[in-house]
């Protein structure tokens, strides 16, 4: 009896062993698949200059960055006595990947 439990305990080392290294396989497997050089993981552009298109009369109040994109709140340069439906009152959308206006939203009543 003593003896079965023996091959029976060196049977299952065997085996976890056998899957460890099989694990360990599977995850260096997967490992070689990610790209994880630097160079090429981020994007590499060239910085150039963008105009950006903010109506006349208005100046950018505040941005606020959400992952590729920039949210520009613009309000009048003169004084806030505009009426609401003004074409300061907008926020402008940018993608920061291109530089372009990728859309706004507008204020209304």
């Amino acid at each position: 009896m003593v003896k079965a439990l023996k091959v029976l305990v060196i049977v299952m080392a065997v085996i976890i062993a056998a899957g460890l290294a099989a694990l360990g396989y599977g995850i260096y497997q997967k490992a070689k698949e990610l790209d994880l050089d630097p160079k090429k993981s981020t994007p590499q552009s060239h910085f150039s200059e963008k105009t950006l298109p903010i109506p006349p009369g208005c100046q950018i109040a505040e941005m606020k960055p959400d992952g590729d994109r920039l949210y520009v709140r613009l309000h009048s340069a003169q004084s806030s006595t505009q009426s609401p439906g003004h074409k300061c009152t907008t926020i402008l959308i940018i993608d920061t990947t291109t530089g372009k206006a990728i859309g706004s939203l507008k204020a209304a009543p």
